[in-house]
């Protein structure tokens, strides 16, 4: 089953990407070796959608990039901020330098919907609608190292591990693992539906995925075997979110059934929490203050506590659809 990718938070209306980015380069310090490296950021593969660095004070256009398509994925940016990377339906995947012009594009002739993740030695993955996977060597013009075919299309963006595992999602139903260096499979992993979210990686080594089957599962990272599976009653597109204290951490998420979601790492229930409408968003965790924060279908932004799931606020927005 698959849904209108056009909804939700990855929507771009326009085939112009407008990017609004901060640099300061003055005492920089990056962590690892990229800002916001993969879908929802940082290195840590949590999908917190958590920035180490603060953002701007006022709002402003530093460049915009026309490409031919849409753009559904976010832009990932490399070491030390220098190159904004994003892909297209266009079938294109562009690095733009910090001041917006082009430094190179790689092309191919199906289009893009994810987000591309980037590794330590500056490698390139992402995914095309066209069934094949790409690693791609940012050099001048950008080289082709390894592609993987799938079974259907890589709508959701990879995520790596430490030791340069890539884990990606297919609407072929099957997760897949493959080698960063060389892209042979490692193992898959089959579910019942298509698996449109991004991946998260647990600091035990296993690996949260949602499907569209309507469930989470939680898979050993080096096997691909399962260690557990929560079901919930509405396709799940929401990528995982983790929050970790010591060697413990909870798994948070949304589905089709209108719930917010909180489990253990071993897969029980902690909490749940009804909106009015279907969650396609993923959910940002605060470290800081202990809360989540989602939007819903039903037109709301949810901030919960992270601990008990209790609404703390709710902000109506007046969007149409």
């Amino acid at each position: 089953m698959g849904v209108n990718a056009t909804a939700g938070c990855r929507f771009w209306s326009a085939i112009v990407i407008a990017i609004l980015i901060t640099i300061a380069y003055a005492n920089a310090s990056y962590e690892l070796f990229s800002p916001w490296p993969k879908f929802r950021g940082g290195n840590e593969n949590l999908n917190r959608g958590l920035s180490t660095y603060s953002g701007p004070t006022s709002v402003s256009t530093y460049f915009a990039q026309a490409t031919s398509g849409i753009v559904f994925g976010s832009p990932s940016i490399s070491t030390n901020g220098a190159n904004v990377i994003f892909a297209s339906e266009d079938g294109g995947v562009y690095s733009l330098f910090a001041n917006g012009t082009l430094d190179w594009l790689f092309y191919t002739s199906n289009a893009f919907e994810s987000t591309p993740a980037l590794s330590g030695n500056g490698n390139i993955y992402i995914g095309d609608n066209g069934h094949f996977f790409y690693c791609i060597a940012p050099s001048r013009p950008p080289r082709l190292v390894w592609s993987f075919q799938g079974g259907g299309a890589f709508e959701g963006s990879p995520t790596i591990g430490p030791d340069s595992t890539v884990y990606v999602g297919n609407d072929d139903h099957y997760l897949y693992a493959l080698d960063g260096t060389k892209g042979t499979l490692k193992w898959s992993f089959l579910t019942g539906d298509i698996i449109f979210c991004s991946p998260a990686i647990a600091s035990d080594g296993n690996v949260i995925v949602a499907s569209a089957d309507f469930s989470v599962y939680s898979v050993a990272g080096t096997t691909g075997k399962q260690n557990w599976k929560f079901d919930t009653g509405g396709e799940i597109y929401s990528s995982p979110t983790l929050s970790t204290t010591g060697s413990t951490y909870n798994i948070y998420f949304g589905s089709f059934d209108f719930n917010v979601y909180c489990l253990d790492q071993s897969g029980s229930l902690i909490w749940a929490f009804s909106t009015t409408n279907n969650i396609f968003a993923s959910i940002a965790f605060d470290p800081y203050v202990k809360r989540v924060y989602v939007g819903a279908y039903d037109r709301f932004l949810y901030a919960l506590d992270a601990n008990t799931g209790s609404l703390i606020w709710k902000f109506a927005t007046i969007g149409g659809g």
